[in-house]
């Protein structure tokens, strides 16, 4: 079964976290020269939302040890940087930039309480096309937490995964629009509202993606 470790708590701190751990907010705890992604159009540098350390207990022994994570709302323009690893896109050798907000201010910094789970593997959609709604929710509901690596609580794989084969992604990181949390499709509950302003156009969700070789990620949203 995959493994993931489930957001349980956003924790905020008093003082930027300067180790190569999860987080939100503040800046990118570089390990190696740093690389900030730029806006294609305007050449403008994204915001800062996230870095993601692939553990290897959940993502296996690959060359990255870190995913940096940048977003902007206005297009929903993405970039993820990988370190140890190479990004090609447009980028500046800016240490810091831009950051997560909240309410139009910065917003503080945030670590995580992790906690580790197992899940069930993937059904693609074609596979579960007969299911019934009950039996939908009971595969869904586990599934639909803000996370870092598991199962992505998708059942759309031609518009959810960066291309047509899921079998070429796996993922880093899940995360719910700030305006919805992660919601039980059986009980409707919120189980953990995001405490930044990260926005999908209307509620929806982000996932972060790393290619079957390791050597590259990519994120998509739903709104």
């Amino acid at each position: 079964m995959p493994k993931a470790l489930r957001i349980v708590a956003f924790e905020e701190v008093d003082s930027p976290i300067l180790e190569p751990v999860t987080k939100f907010g503040g800046q990118p705890v570089w390990l190696e020269e740093p690389t900030w992604p730029l806006h294609p159009e305007t050449s403008l540098p994204l915001a800062f939302l996230a870095q993601v350390k692939l553990e290897p207990e959940i993502f296996g022994n690959i060359a990255s040890q870190m995913a940096y994570i940048f977003f902007n709302d206005i297009g929903w323009e993405t970039a993820v940087v990988l370190q140890p690893g190479r990004f090609d896109g447009l980028h500046s050798d800016a240490a810091i930039g831009p950051s997560t907000q909240r309410d139009g201010e910065p917003a503080p910094e945030f670590g995580v309480r992790l906690e580790p789970v197992e899940e069930p593997e993937y059904v693609p959609q074609k596979a579960g096309r007969e299911w019934t709604d009950e039996e939908f929710k009971a595969y869904q509901a586990p599934l639909e937490f803000n996370k870092v690596g598991g199962t992505p609580a998708v059942f759309d794989e031609w518009h959810d995964f960066p291309d047509d084969d899921p079998e070429d992604w796996r993922l880093i990181l899940q995360l719910y629009s700030c305006e919805v949390g992660a919601r039980s499709l059986e009980s409707n509950q919120v189980y953990l509202q995001v405490p930044f302003d990260v926005l999908y156009g209307d509620g929806g969700c982000g996932w972060v993606w790393l290619s079957k070789n390791g050597e590259e990620a990519r994120m998509t949203v739903y709104g």
